[in-house]
């Protein structure tokens, strides 16, 4: 077996113990990417205000604006706190998830039975909550990863001069 097959399969049987028993988690995941991905999608409104305080500058340095004198850029927090408004579904999709992971113990199977003669306490929460919380925790990565990069954009798109001041 090669190297990929052994990673897919540990991170199939990884995922499997972070779910309910017989229970999908792919569409999960997909629908999980796919509500992070609209966010990013709507977070390149930063862009256009980024562009906007870019051009206020520059009618500034061509000397068109007549208050040119102490103007300062949009802070970058915010540039972006409108934008993670957009971000919020993913949160309460998880957190539906993870009641619903509850709820499908009680469905057909009524497998919530054998969950909770398990010797290991906790079986029951931990397959619940631990697939949404890894999501979560993926997705905040993510997340994160874009806000670092937009700042590193904003820094070097803005001038020191023009950088709002912190009193």
């Amino acid at each position: 077996m090669s190297e990929k097959g052994k990673d897919s399969g540990a991170l199939r049987s990884f995922l499997e113990t972070c779910y309910p028993p017989g229970y999908e988690c792919w569409q999960e995941w997909t629908a999980a990417c796919i509500l992070l991905g609209m966010g990013v999608l709507f977070s390149f409104r930063f862009f256009y205000r980024l562009w906007s305080a870019e051009e206020q500058m520059r009618q500034t340095f061509e000397g068109f604006r007549i208050s040119g004198e102490g103007f300062e850029a949009e802070a970058f927090a915010g540039m972006v706190c409108q934008d993670l408004v957009f971000f919020v579904p993913l949160p309460l999709f998880l957190t539906a998830m993870a009641v619903y992971h509850y709820l499908y113990y009680f469905s057909k199977t009524k497998s919530i039975y054998l969950m909770r003669r398990l010797p290991r306490r906790g079986a029951v929460a931990r397959s619940c909550i631990l697939g949404p919380l890894l999501c979560l925790g993926i997705g905040g990565l993510c997340v994160a990863g874009l806000y670092l990069l937009y700042y590193v954009i904003y820094l070097l798109v803005i001038p020191l001069a023009y950088m709002p001041r912190l009193y």
